[in-house]
């Protein structure tokens, strides 16, 4: 993720001027009063400037706990989980997606955004915003579509096949079931899903390594 500390700061200074845009946006999707949706702009800038500065870099600090013998202690540290996706209700237009969203990037994952169709021209306009100020076009997915075709995408064999794949090898731990079980439903079974996944896998070698920390 390369949205800098200084590009959030940016953003939440500019929502400042543009809140009016964002509240007649909203308004414009649903029906709220003026008042409703400029509070809801207001919770998401405050949102924005909570995490503004060096407070990223608190919010994924480790911790250690000591144990119960002298000397032992359990040390923890927070680690992306890497492809995640965020699916917003219509009633929350801007807050949910971006409290989501911007919390998933503060922490290194590569987001992909689903919001209800019938809203969904906020956050465009919110990703608009953070592409202005310095946010790579690439580090967010973003969605646009009516729910057929979503579920649509979501039954492409090549799809489901590679997110099978992220999710056993690209996002496990040294010993972890996913390397070694697969649970298959019997609709995927009679398609091409387990040959795609064979191809996939026998691609894994030393030099795209990029399995979990060693627990």
């Amino acid at each position: 993720m390369k949205l800098l500390n200084s590009d959030i700061e940016v953003v939440t200074n500019l929502t400042l001027e543009v809140s009016d845009f964002f509240a007649k946006l909203i308004q414009r999707v649903s029906p709220k009063s003026f008042q409703y949706a400029l509070g809801v702009v207001y919770v998401t800038r405050k949102f924005l400037e909570n995490f503004s500065g060096d407070q990223v870099r608190f919010l994924a600090r480790s911790f250690g706990v000591p144990g119960n013998h002298l000397g032992q202690q359990s040390h923890g540290f927070r680690w992306p989980y890497g492809l995640v996706a965020l699916i917003t209700p219509f009633n929350f237009p801007l807050e949910i997606p971006v409290l989501q969203l911007m919390g998933a990037l503060y922490m290194g994952n590569k987001p992909v955004l689903k919001v209800d169709s019938k809203v969904c021209i906020v956050m465009e306009q919110m990703l608009r915003l953070l592409h202005a100020f310095g946010m790579p076009v690439e580090d967010v997915d973003f969605i646009n579509s009516d729910g057929m075709t979503m579920n649509k995408l979501l039954q492409e064999v090549d799809y489901v096949s590679w997110v099978c794949d992220q999710d056993a090898y690209a996002c496990s731990g040294q010993k972890c079931p996913t390397q070694s079980l697969l649970f298959v439903h019997e609709n995927w079974k009679n398609s091409s899903l387990m040959s795609h996944l064979n191809h996939l896998a026998g691609r894994r070698t030393l030099d795209n390594l990029n399995i979990g920390p060693v627990l």
